[in-house]
């Protein structure tokens, strides 16, 4: 029976680890500190390879994480205009706006 208990938490916990990320989280991993537009445009059409995520995340154990503290992280050195603009889109996609 443990046999099967560990079998079945490793096979969950692989699914949770492993979960392919979302277009918003590939625009928050690569658009940052963007200097020129047709760049941001091309990681953009790069991340459109990924489904959008589903629903805002919690503000988890610590709480803090809202729409407009990912904009500050995230926008802050970004040059471009329009990876600007698709960061924030992003943030409010993904954190509630509090």
């Amino acid at each position: 029976m443990a046999k099967i208990t560990l079998l079945v938490f490793c096979a969950l916990f692989s699914s949770v680890v492993m979960a392919e990320q979302s277009r918003e989280e590939c625009w928050l991993d690569n658009l940052p500190g963007t200097k020129n537009d047709v760049v941001a445009q091309q990681i953009i059409v790069d991340c459109s390879k990924y489904e959008p995520y589903p629903y805002a995340k919690s503000d988890g154990w610590f709480g803090g994480k809202t729409a407009s503290w990912c904009v500050r992280k995230y926008g802050e050195d970004t040059v471009s205009q329009r990876a600007a603009m698709v960061i924030r889109v992003a943030c409010y996609r993904l954190y509630e706006n509090k």
